[in-house]
């Protein structure tokens, strides 16, 4: 197993001469926090690394499934931290953007203090967005699943679909 940045497989591995995976596993929504360019160019950089059998699984959240579930306002408490997430939908990017403000519970555990305020965005992909996305890097779609715990097909209903891929 290796880590690292997904963008740029190639270059870590390549340079120590690691190559022809037969399986890459990509979970918990690895993508789409850059760029849909960045997320091309990372389906490309991944068949740089890929045997010619090789399998690449992609569990990701689907963008029909957070529509249908939107929640604007998340608050997750962490011991003495605690997030709140405020979200918006850009519909004519397709970009769910995030105000994010973290706190710090205070020594008298009474009162809050802001610690990061934070903006992100995400950009989630549909499941027929993503089989084109990986079909422009040169990945053939095999199918895709409701869960990593279910065999199902997947649907718009899927929350984290799994979908699967082989090299063309």
């Amino acid at each position: 197993f290796y880590t690292g940045e997904p963008g740029r497989p190639d270059l870590k591995l390549l340079a120590i001469n690691v190559k022809n995976f037969g399986v890459i596993i990509s979970m918990f929504q690895s993508i789409g926090y850059i760029s849909r360019a960045y997320d091309l160019a990372m389906f490309k950089n991944l068949l740089k690394i890929s045997s010619n059998q090789c399998f690449l699984i992609l569990e990701t959240e689907n963008r029909h499934w957070r529509l249908r579930n939107f929640e604007e306002n998340k608050t997750y408490d962490y011991g003495t931290l605690r997030i709140v997430e405020n979200w918006q939908f850009d519909p004519k990017n397709n970009i769910f953007k995030n105000k994010m403000k973290v706190y710090r519970k205070g020594k008298d555990n009474a009162h809050w203090k802001l610690v990061l305020d934070i903006p992100t965005y995400m950009i989630l992909y549909s499941l027929d967005e993503l089989k084109e996305i990986t079909r422009k890097a040169g990945w053939k779609y095999l199918r895709s699943y409701h869960s990593i715990r279910s065999l199902n097909p997947a649907s718009i209903r899927s929350k984290m679909p799994v979908s699967v891929y082989t090299v063309k």
